[in-house]
């Protein structure tokens, strides 16, 4: 019974959720296909996610672009999970427009990107942290390598 408990209250805990969030301005740089050295780049990205939303899901749009000309514009959903008020974990997924510029051909202009997301939270709402992801295009392309990038980032409240 303990147990029960002790998950349900974890549980809570997790899935709080704040009434007074902002949106957030993400801007951060990280390493591109960080798995393969032979072909990784530099990824600058921009992303707004919007406080506004029926459901625990929080819309996201942004883009990137490494110094491999590679971009990619995006929209999705994140789920931000409070294990304490001052630490953020927040899974994500997104689908958007690829292209490979001078980088990795993936295979087919739409991408899907999962990723998930560790930063810290400040009293001003102000965040920062790291978003780790994989991007692939779920084999409807002729193929479909997928690539992992790792991005540092400081979310600014708007």
């Amino acid at each position: 019974m303990l147990k029960k408990i002790t998950l349900i209250f974890f549980l809570f805990s997790v899935v709080f959720v704040s009434a007074n969030e902002k949106n957030l301005l993400y801007l951060g740089a990280g390493i591109n296909n960080f798995r393969r050295p032979n072909s990784r780049s530099t990824a600058f990205r921009a992303e707004f996610k919007s406080k506004y939303s029926k459901w625990l899901f929080h819309p996201i749009i942004g883009a990137s672009m490494t110094t491999k000309k590679q971009v990619y514009a995006y929209g999705g959903v994140s789920l931000d999970l409070f294990p304490n008020p001052h630490f953020v974990i927040a899974p994500n997924f997104a689908a958007g427009y690829y292209s490979k510029g001078d980088g990795k051909d993936l295979g087919f202009p739409l991408e899907f990107r999962s990723g998930i997301e560790a930063a810290i939270k400040f009293t001003n709402q102000m965040r920062i942290g790291a978003h780790i992801s994989h991007t692939s295009n779920a084999s409807i392309g002729r193929k479909n390598p997928g690539l992992e990038t790792i991005i540092f980032f400081l979310a600014i409240p708007i």
